[in-house]
């Protein structure tokens, strides 16, 4: 992703927005109302795609899967687009560690407004751990922003000059990608569960199964992203 990127922990926690390093330190000491003062009132949390919507169940997932299992937080990288923060993290705790690897390295996408936190996503490296499949970190963190139609959080995923094409229609740029997400989500409220991936030509194919208000819900379709290392450069859906 584009911003500020460090492999210093103490330099990338010095740029980042203020609920987001309150949130890090909040939970390397395993302080819960530390924790659920940087989230906004109807904040929603998506935690290896089991979603927490408002305070109250934010904080039944807090207590159990960071205060009781102590787990803590090692910044390594960080990338600032606006409102949007996404961050890389050693974890470590006294969760179940079987068949996990060492380290085990999560990714944070925070959607920050108004001083609070309005949406974090956890995501491995890696793998879906939805699915099983081979995907790499963007891929997921954009069908998980789609699924909850995170405008945001799906625009943070594309390159400045990125291309989406769709419908046989090219979008170029984030304006006209932030339309074309706005439009899509406006009429048909789409969900996309990827049930097969492929590398094919230095691209990475994902078939969805798409469900929404379209005729012929539900509908395979196949996501066609080509990736640089840190953003998605083009995407056609087809």
């Amino acid at each position: 992703m584009s911003g500020s990127i460090s492999a210093h922990p103490l330099s990338v926690l010095s740029d980042l927005p203020l609920p987001v390093v309150a949130y890090i330190d909040g939970s390397n000491g395993f302080d819960l109302s530390a924790v659920m003062a940087t989230f906004a009132e109807t904040a929603l949390v998506n935690d290896q795609h089991r979603e927490y919507v408002g305070l109250p169940a934010i904080r039944n997932w807090a207590a159990r899967e960071i205060i009781s299992d102590r787990v803590t937080m090692e910044v390594t990288e960080a990338a600032i687009r606006g409102n949007n923060v996404a961050v890389v993290a050693n974890i470590d705790g006294e969760y179940d560690k079987t068949d996990l690897p060492t380290p085990l390295t999560l990714t944070y996408y925070f959607s920050v407004s108004g001083g609070r936190i309005e949406q974090l996503i956890i995501l491995r490296n890696k793998t879906s751990q939805q699915t099983g499949l081979a995907l790499g970190d963007l891929i997921p963190a954009y069908l998980v922003a789609k699924n909850v139609h995170d405008t945001d959080g799906m625009l943070m995923c594309f390159a400045e000059d990125a291309v989406v094409v769709d419908e046989g229609h090219e979008r170029r740029g984030h304006s006209a990608i932030r339309e074309w997400i706005e439009g899509s989500t406006g009429r048909y409220g789409v969900r996309a569960d990827p049930i097969d991936v492929v590398e094919r030509d230095g691209k990475t194919v994902v078939t969805c199964l798409l469900s929404g208000g379209f005729p012929g819900s539900p509908a395979k379709l196949r996501y066609v992203f080509s990736l640089s290392e840190t953003m998605i450069m083009r995407l056609e859906i087809i």
